[in-house]
């Protein structure tokens, strides 16, 4: 499994469960840039079952 580290804004969040009902948690997060001349980026990520379902919990939009 690969793993990715960073630090942002998280501008969004929700959760929906499968038919099986597994949890699906998905975030949008804004990252700034290396430089400042950059423009700011947004990057979806998605956590699934129970970790998806802890994330959501402890999340909160604006932190």
């Amino acid at each position: 499994m690969n793993t990715c580290a960073f630090q942002g804004i998280l501008l969004e969040k929700s959760l929906r469960y499968t038919q099986e009902r597994r949890a699906i948690a998905e975030f949008v997060v804004e990252i700034n840039p290396l430089r400042e001349e950059d423009p700011k980026k947004s990057l979806k990520a998605i956590y699934w079952g129970e970790n998806g379902e802890k994330a959501h919990n402890a999340l909160q939009v604006g932190n």
